[in-house]
């Protein structure tokens, strides 16, 4: 996902089990957030996405669209580094999210 704020380009991309977010008017160097991300997926939305029909408004092709974008929704599941060899104490935490695009 990337997105312009006042003027500086903002990126998250995910790189094997690590988010990471690139700022363009800091140095333009990837940091990483977090570790053990096991899946993450961006999903987004145009204005007729609301509270009362959560599944409206999904865009398909959001490079194609990107003015119509007002909501990104964020789905993060993540896991410890050191994850159990058995699947007997594995934990997974899903975090989802969403969030408005200010202009």
């Amino acid at each position: 996902h990337s997105s312009w704020i006042s003027g500086w380009y903002t990126s998250y991309s995910v790189n094997g089990s690590q988010l990471r977010r690139q700022e363009s008017a800091i140095d333009n160097a990837p940091q990483v957030v977090i570790d053990g991300v096991d899946n993450a997926t961006f999903t987004y939305y145009d204005s007729t996405h609301t509270g009362a029909c959560p599944t409206c408004g999904v865009i398909t092709n959001p490079a194609a669209n990107a003015s119509s974008i007002v909501t990104i929704g964020i789905s993060l599941r993540t896991r410890p580094i050191d994850q159990p060899s058995t699947s007997r104490g594995r934990v997974w935490v899903t975090l989802q999210d969403e969030v408005r695009i200010r202009n």
